[in-house]
């Protein structure tokens, strides 16, 4: 999926970790316009992967009766890194 939405918009992925609920990117754009559908696309594409949601049917895979999945509680945390210090500081944290 990354590697997928990454060369589509442009986006070089830098750095990234999976800490099992939520997701650490260093994240470098060709663009700024390319961070909204990248992010959007990646996200999407997370949450259906995860929750078996067909794009077509929007069905989930689950038993009879049982609530509907909600995968993304929040938005996207972003923040734009300038300065060696801060790319350091990114890179130990994630």
């Amino acid at each position: 999926i990354l590697r997928k939405f990454s060369e589509k918009y442009g986006v070089e992925i830098k750095t990234m970790a999976n800490v099992g609920n939520h997701l650490h990117f260093h994240i470098q754009l060709a663009r700024h316009e390319s961070y909204r559908p990248f992010i959007r696309a990646v996200t999407g594409a997370i949450a259906m992967a995860v929750t078996g949601t067909n794009r077509w049917t929007r069905e989930n895979r689950r038993p009879h009766g049982q609530k509907k999945l909600r995968f993304w509680d929040y938005r996207p945390f972003t923040r734009i890194v300038r300065g060696l210090r801060a790319v350091v500081a990114l890179q130990d944290y994630i």
